[in-house]
Parts: structure tokens; C-alpha cells; sequence
């Protein structure tokens, strides 16, 4: 007869992952994808490496799980950004300003999702992402084109170009050894050059 997982079994084995990308998640926020090796997963969790790796396919397995638990996180914060401007303009502003604020509010986080070298599988991950935020802007640039709040284009171009945009100027202040407060204007420069972008009227 087929071994069956009772219940109680199965519970208890969910949570024993719940639990390693908890504390994988926790050293990735501290520290970045290169803090998180096995061995620290394991013991942050309180678990046996065997744990891990019966788990996730190798540390790889885990650091996707992480990316995918915080990125779909910010993913959903973008989207509630948008939800409340009903001014395309004021849409732009709000992508902007939420995605950029909560990235320098925690810079190593955001260097790990961003801009940390990570290898492939966490590349494709951000690729992914990166279209879905992009695809959240270009919905609100067509809805601005529509209502003739900006200029004829090609929204998918430009959602993606904004995305660009505001990852690119994350750069220097997100990276290792930066100094410790950005430049005050970081975001109001960032909000006025994709504004720029998609052809709004200046106030």
C-alpha cells in the first residue's frame, strides 16, 4: 500500500518550509542574497541543512522563493499606488514616488531585488517583475493618452522606459558603500524626468 501523508504530517512539513523562506527572507533584508547561504537559512530556522535542500532545489530554489515573496509584495504595493490617482499625471507621481520611497527606506532589500548579481534564475525573475510594473504604468499612460493629458504613443514603450528609469537612478544611492542619506531631490528628480517622459504638461 502507497505511503499517504497524514494530515498532520503534511502540516507539519509546510510549515517547516514556511519557516525556511521566513528566515531566508529575513537574511536577504539584512543582508542581501549573498547572506543567505544554506547553513544560515538552516540555522536561522532552526533546521537541519538536510531540511533545506528537501525543501528547495539547492540555494537557488530558495532565493527565487524570496525574490518571488517580496517582489510580488512591491508588485502589489505599485498597484495599489495607482489605484487611488484618477489624474493620469498624478499617476506617474505616484508610481514613482511609492516604488522610489519604499526602495531607499530599505536600501539593502532593494539592492538584492534590484541590482544584486544573483545568477540567472533571480535575471529572469526580475525580467518578469520588471514587465509587470511596466505594464502598470503603461495601463495609466494609455488612460492619460486617451483623455489627451499626454501626447500620442506608444504606452508599452514608455511604461517600460519609466521602469528603467527609476531603477537606473537607484543605482548609486541603493549600491554598497554609498553615503549614508541619498541626495534629498533623488525622487522629486526622478518624478520630474518621467513626467518629462510621457509628454505631461508642466504644472
Amino acid at each position: 500500500m502507497a505511503y499517504r501523508q497524514t494530515e498532520r504530517v503534511a502540516s507539519r512539513l509546510a510549515q517547516r518550509r514556511a519557516d525556511i523562506v521566513n528566515a531566508a527572507c529575513r537574511l536577504v533584508a539584512e543582508g542581501g542574497f549573498g547572506h543567505a547561504k544554506v547553513g544560515a537559512i538552516a540555522q536561522a530556522a532552526g533546521v537541519g541543512v538536510g531540511s533545506v535542500y528537501s525543501h528547495f532545489d539547492g540555494i537557488d530554489g530558495v532565493h527565487a522563493e524570496v525574490f518571488a515573496v517580496f517582489a510580488e509584495r512591491e508588485l502589489q504595493r505599485t498597484a495599489a499606488d495607482l489605484r487611488e490617482p484618477t489624474d493620469p499625471r498624478e499617476a506617474v507621481i505616484a508610481q514613482v514616488h511609492g516604488f522610489g520611497t519604499r526602495a531607499l527606506r530599505a536600501p539593502v532589500l532593494a539592492w538584492a531585488l534590484l541590482l544584486e548579481p544573483a545568477g540567472t534564475v533571480i535575471e529572469e525573475l526580475r525580467r518578469s517583475y520588471r514587465d509587470g510594473h511596466a505594464a502598470l504604468a503603461a495601463e495609466r499612460i494609455s488612460a492619460g493618452v486617451a483623455s489627451g493629458h499626454f501626447p500620442a504613443q506608444d504606452a508599452r514603450v514608455t511604461g517600460a522606459a519609466i521602469v528603467g528609469a527609476i531603477a537606473e537612478t537607484l543605482v548609486r544611492p541603493l549600491s554598497p558603500g554609498a553615503a549614508a542619506e541619498p541626495p534629498e531631490n533623488t525622487i522629486d528628480e526622478a518624478i520630474a524626468f518621467c513626467l518629462r517622459a510621457v509628454g505631461a504638461t508642466p504644472e
